[in-house]
């Protein structure tokens, strides 16, 4: 496997949550750091956050950019994600997804290497989920050419791509659960998932 880029964003206004996601504590460390530790079990030698204010995060070792375009969701976030990739293969993930899988995100660099494709992304009973997936940075001008037609909206964007979907059934040995899935997005969910953090690990 060849280079590698890592993207966490982190552009939402976390209005559920009351507060920052990506610095609410989480077992004694900003859930963004749980994160961080888990993209670096897979062969990644660029990782960066994108953040609505890059600098909120004096505490991370790790470059921290703000959106080229501010104010254009989560596409925009990849937008900018993909003009910053030092690779062609670039992870995408979540900052508030503190159960990522390094051996399903593998997978999925695995399956565009040998399928050249926009991107490659799991669902989970269905549901799309492209905050845990793999991107190619031959998508750039289509991702802009959806921004420039008003797309906000993954699914949307990911409809105009060649993508390579994954079901269960092809990763369901790495992750039978969903677990790598689950996001917060309030202090409940926060509290929820601090105990099964503590049994993954």
């Amino acid at each position: 496997m060849s280079g590698l880029t890592a993207a966490i964003l982190a552009g939402g206004q976390s209005r559920r949550m009351g507060t920052d996601k990506a610095l609410v504590m989480l077992r004694g460390k900003p859930l963004v750091k749980h994160v961080i530790e888990r993209l670096r079990l897979l062969p990644v030698d660029q990782i960066f956050l994108l953040a609505r204010q890059a600098d909120q995060y004096p505490m991370l070792d790790i470059p921290v950019y703000s959106d080229i375009i501010p104010d254009l969701g989560p596409v925009g976030g990849l937008w900018t994600a993909l003009n910053l990739a030092n690779h062609d293969q670039i992870v995408v993930v979540g900052c508030d997804m503190p159960f990522i899988n390094p051996a399903l995100l593998v997978k999925l660099v695995e399956s565009q290497t040998a399928m050249p494709c926009d991107a490659v992304v799991p669902r989970w009973h269905g549901n799309p989920q492209p905050l845990h997936a793999v991107y190619h940075r031959q998508s750039l001008e289509k991702v802009a050419s959806a921004l420039t037609a008003g797309t906000r909206r993954f699914q949307d964007m990911l409809d105009q791509f060649r993508t390579r979907w994954m079901d269960e059934r092809e990763y369901a040995p790495l992750e039978a659960n969903g677990l790598a899935f689950t996001n917060l997005n309030t202090l409940d969910d926060l509290e929820r998932v601090a105990s099964l953090l503590s049994e993954t690990r």
